[in-house]
């Protein structure tokens, strides 16, 4: 009995903090099973405990085992005790193969696929990672795990290559330090990247990195003062020459410069969820051409702003907008087309949903259900613009001074093409101006103004002032 109580007292697993006391109970159960006689050891009760003993044992020496193996990283068969050892003896195309959870930051100037697997790794005194080639960039895959910045520091720095990243859990370290980069807005607590290319597949990016530190030597020597940062998680400079980001989670960043912001031409969102962000999306370019489908922003206060110039082309394609809350949701001055998806429960106060400060809307087969702003669609400059089988349900308008309308507010049509076709507004409300449904104001006196309103259904709309 005594043999079965000592196993009774034994831990289901083993590990590297319980594993000595579990040794020392182990060697004295096998005392206890010594002075047992055999029948007694052959008994039913003493078989089983016996057996728990034996699998534990065989963890004991696991655990033992692991302590003692220093390896960090490996290429191959070949065992290293740091990854900086693995990388510097890297050739082009190996696989660098991550054994264990490290604190280490890693320079790397070669094509490499590291493999985390599964494991954490985080940076130590400066960024965790940085890559960066002479002339051409290497191609660099990071896979399989989670990469957090130390404390101040951004996890992933590229100033020329081209990086992929699949299955990584980012998460930013807080106000960031400037590390000698080329931005003076010091974005990118995630990856920050100069020149070369990206593409993030299957990421997620949680927390906040909205804000860097800038000196203030007018309050004393090493005094800072903390200002937002543009891309709490990526920043993409002008000189990135493609940008894919697909299937990922961007969440809780605070700035209201974009969880991403992207400077370069091209950017490539598909599969995407942004949510409870300062602002989603920041969109620099003035002659960038932005795609946008199949993706979800919810809650925050702006989802995209793509107020960076009139040659802007900005493409949303089955996107659902939900939640917003104080900002507009979609900013533009260029061309934006806006195909599917909705916009349901946006609450902005006076400003528009979808904000135009000039350019042009084209927007097809979307349903805008809920919604409390300025006007769904709101013009702040004169723009043209196209609603076609536009579907819009209980949006309420809350812009006074002389303009209105819950679904559009365009407030100078002047010059300009309005075109509304097959367009449902139903149970639409103004709450203090004009136009239950749509307000088109400015001078339509100009013999270029286009206004065409053709097969719409626009019923149960009331306004204050009619």
């Amino acid at each position: 009995q005594a043999f079965i109580d000592a196993a009774a007292q034994l831990p289901e697993t083993v590990t590297e903090e319980n594993y000595e006391a579990v040794e020392a109970m182990l060697e004295n159960l096998l005392v206890i099973f010594s002075e047992l006689t055999e029948e007694q050891q052959i008994s039913d009760g003493i078989m089983t405990a016996y057996t728990k003993a034996l699998a534990l044992w065989e963890q004991v020496e696991g655990v033992k085992a692991e302590l003692l193996d220093t390896t960090v990283a490996t290429i191959g068969e070949t065992a290293y005790d740091t990854l900086q050892d693995a990388v510097k003896k890297a050739q082009t195309g190996d696989v660098i193969n991550l054994m264990r959870d490290i604190t280490e930051s890693v320079l790397l100037p070669t094509s490499v696929t590291i493999n985390l697997n599964g494991h954490t790794w985080k940076g130590d005194g400066r960024a965790t990672l940085s890559i960066a080639g002479l002339r051409t960039g290497p191609e660099v895959t990071l896979q399989n795990g989670t990469i957090i910045g130390a404390e101040g520091y951004r996890a992933v720095v590229v100033t020329n290559g081209n990086l992929t990243v699949d299955g990584i859990t980012f998460n930013p370290s807080g106000s960031l330090q400037n590390e000698g980069l080329q931005s003076s807005n010091f974005g990118g607590g995630c990856i920050y990247i100069e020149k070369g290319t990206l593409n993030v597949n299957n990421c997620i990016f949680s927390g906040d990195a909205g804000t860097y530190k800038e000196s203030a030597s007018y309050m004393g020597a090493g005094k800072f003062v903390e200002k937002n940062a543009y891309g709490s998680h990526i920043y993409v400079g002008s000189d990135v020459s493609d940008v894919n980001l697909a299937n990922s989670i961007f969440e809780k960043s605070e700035s209201t410069f974009g969880a991403v912001a992207v400077f370069c031409k091209v950017l490539t969102v598909s599969g995407c969820t942004f949510t409870d962000n300062g602002n989603g999306l920041q969109l620099s370019n003035s002659n960038g051409v932005f795609n946008i489908t199949d993706s979800t922003f919810n809650k925050g206060s702006k989802a995209i702003n793509a107020a960076g110039g009139s040659k802007m082309t900005l493409n949303i394609t089955k996107c659902n907008f939900t939640e917003f809350a104080g900002g507009p949701v979609v900013t533009s001055n260029g061309m934006l087309n806006i195909t599917g998806g909705s916009f349901v429960g946006n609450h902005v106060d006076s400003n528009g949903v979808v904000q135009l400060g000039g350019g042009s809307l084209v927007m097809e087969g979307t349903a805008l259900t809920g919604n409390t702003s300025g006007g769904v669609v709101k013009t702040y400059s004169a723009a043209n613009v196209t609603m076609r089988n536009v579907t819009a349900t209980g949006n309420t308008g809350t812009t006074s001074m002389n303009s209105g309308g819950s679904v559009l507010n365009a407030n100078s049509i002047s010059g300009k093409t309005v075109i509304l076709e097959n367009v449902t507004a139903t149970n639409n409300e103004q709450t203090k101006e004009h136009g239950g449904a749509f307000y088109l104001g400015g001078s339509s006196n100009n013999a270029s103004t286009v206004i065409e309103i053709k097969g719409c259904t626009i019923t149960g709309n009331t306004a204050k002032n009619g």
